[in-house]
């Protein structure tokens, strides 16, 4: 996590390269992917890039896209973006051993001044006020192992790994109350419809029983 400094990148003749699983500079910094899904984007941007004194704000000389599928969550994208930096190697040697000019360009300026952080609580915490889509959306953009998007109930935080949208009338419950639970998932009103929640477990990612811990009408805060 330390910051590479100018006497070691600047020995390489083409100094050193970094692949960085985002758009840049856009996604400069810590979870790219985990934000790309956040932010509710269709695609992400694998960047080739030379090391600087900054954080990701080297030089640009290759961006890949990669398709974010409704169904991807973080880890399935994070393979996506490994299977495709293998060709993109290729593609780097190739320009650098191509003795062609000006074969990097210089990135725009950052619309904001530091690069992103590790995700914080307040950023895995569900609103159950918002779409079912931003709620999905960080549901999937968190799964596990990856830091983990949460909700509480009865003074306890209860993380959620796995959901998908569910499609059903209005009952006309409030957000974030469960308007369905079984063994094997727990259906919880969001602003606009309904998530299918079918793996929630307790703070130390214990499975729990979902019929003894809840029940309908509860509501999740």
């Amino acid at each position: 996590m330390e910051i590479i400094k100018e006497d070691v990148f600047n020995v390489p003749v083409y100094g050193i390269l970094n692949i960085h699983c985002g758009k840049l500079p856009e996604y400069r910094g810590r979870a790219p992917i985990s934000r790309a899904i956040m932010d509710g984007n269709d695609t992400l941007y694998l960047t080739i890039h030379k090391i600087d004194s900054g954080v990701d704000s080297g030089d640009i000389l290759l961006e890949k896209s990669v398709i974010i599928d409704d169904e991807d969550d973080v880890n399935t994208l994070y393979y996506k973006c490994s299977f495709n930096c293998a060709n993109l190697l290729i593609e780097v040697f190739e320009k650098l051993i191509s003795g062609k000019k000006d074969i990097f360009r210089k990135q725009k300026p950052p619309r904001k001044e530091k690069a992103n952080r590790m995700i914080t609580d307040a950023e895995r915490k569900i609103d159950w006020n918002e779409s079912v889509k931003t709620v999905y959306n960080k549901i999937r953009a968190l799964a596990h192992p990856y830091p983990t998007a949460f909700t509480g109930f009865g003074g306890k935080k209860f993380l959620i790994l796995r959901s998908k949208p569910y499609p059903a009338g209005d009952s006309g419950e409030k957000p974030g109350v469960i308007a369905d639970v079984n063994e094997d998932y727990i259906i919880v009103r969001c602003k606009d419809g309904y998530i299918m929640n079918y793996d929630v477990r307790d703070e130390n990612l214990e499975e729990i029983n979902y019929k003894e811990t809840f029940k309908k009408g509860d509501s999740f805060n």
